[in-house]
């Protein structure tokens, strides 16, 4: 997140895509896929926050001429995590290779990605009462900081000034962040899920995906 970070600050891209290199290097080979994997949701998350003028003022009080363009800021992303992506290669074939060879996780098995339930009550729980929920998805952070986001999108949604609009804006991209990470995590009880799970590379080869929910505190952090 700090690499990618710089790789938006204006004259800072090259030392962005160092640090990218480096991060992603030693998370490839950490020998732990599904964090490998989850990874690239994260990182998506917080450039969505980047490019966002709205969410961006938020993550950092810089003026507006203190970032790159948009396209160098994603081009310097890009070749940082794909240099050392480019240097795993001959590692992560063996390892796909290795689950290939093991018990269910060659992929493509619906009960196996799905034997892990994590429902809207988990949800919930995780937010506001731990012990109800199903321990591998928590995300709880503290009943304090839940009440202090709370009145702070109560403030923001009921000011009407200038500044208010921008928070608000912000408010709606969490929103949604959050909205599509927890469709995800609720698995076969999510059509999101089902796409992934048919569609997107690699997806159907892990499981209990109520995991991922490690990615939104970044996001809340915010808050």
């Amino acid at each position: 997140l700090v690499g990618t970070t710089l790789c938006f600050r204006r004259r800072q891209w090259a030392l962005g895509a160092v640090v990218c290199f480096v991060a992603s290097y030693c998370l490839l080979t950490a020998g732990y896929p599904y964090f490998a994997y989850y990874s690239q949701f994260l990182v998506g998350l917080w450039i969505l926050l980047l490019l966002c003028p709205a969410t961006r003022r938020t993550v950092s009080r810089l003026p507006d001429d203190a970032w790159n363009n948009s396209l160098l800021s994603l081009g310097s992303v890009a070749a940082g995590c794909g240099t050392a992506l480019v240097c795993c290669l001959s590692y992560l074939r063996e390892m796909k290779l290795m689950l290939a060879a093991t018990t269910d996780r060659q992929g493509g098995d619906w009960g196996y990605g799905t034997a892990h339930d994590w429902s809207v009550v988990d949800v919930l729980g995780s937010l506001i009462y731990p012990p109800r929920a199903c321990t591998e998805g928590w995300y709880f952070f503290g009943v304090s900081a839940l009440v202090l986001m709370g009145l702070f999108a109560w403030e923001q949604l009921t000011d009407r000034s200038e500044n208010a609009l921008y928070q608000r804006r912000f408010l709606m991209v969490v929103a949604g962040l959050w909205i599509i990470l927890t469709l995800i995590t609720l698995g076969e009880s999510s059509p999101l899920f089902y796409v992934l799970w048919k569609f997107y590379p690699g997806f159907s080869s892990l499981r209990a995906w109520s995991r991922m929910n490690i990615t939104l505190l970044p996001v809340l952090a915010l808050l």
